[in-house]
């Protein structure tokens, strides 16, 4: 097992037992991917955890936050918050407004081109 998917199964544990929240991991390659709901995908490639927050306050702020940490309890920590913001959201209206997306075409499009960007959503 690579170091990127040691570490996104841990945060996926750490998820699901100290927050109860599910989450599943994906392997790509030398990265992995904890995909906890629409619009929040964690990443890792073994050595940091990445993540992107949708913006769903009233007033966006016109680009995602990109969020790092180093350490899975406190990448977990974070994610919990947003993850419980975004449960809060109405889904309809930030598919509507394009601040989320249904499926991770970026992820796939970065694992055919090797490119290393950060995903937008793929649903749990």
């Amino acid at each position: 097992m690579s170091r990127a998917s040691q570490l996104a199964h841990s945060l996926a544990n750490e998820l699901e037992t100290r927050h109860n929240i599910p989450a599943q991991v994906l392997i790509f390659g030398g990265s992995a991917c904890v995909s906890v709901f629409y619009g929040l995908v964690a990443r890792t490639d073994g050595s940091a955890i990445w993540w992107m927050v949708p913006d769903v306050a009233p007033e966006p702020r016109k680009r995602p936050l990109h969020t790092l940490a180093y350490f899975v309890p406190s990448a977990a920590d974070r994610i919990a918050q947003h993850y419980a913001t975004l449960r809060g959201a109405d889904l309809g209206e930030q598919l509507a407004a394009g601040r989320i997306t249904l499926v991770g075409a970026e992820l796939v499009a970065e694992h055919i081109n090797g490119e290393a960007s950060h995903v937008a959503a793929y649903p749990v």
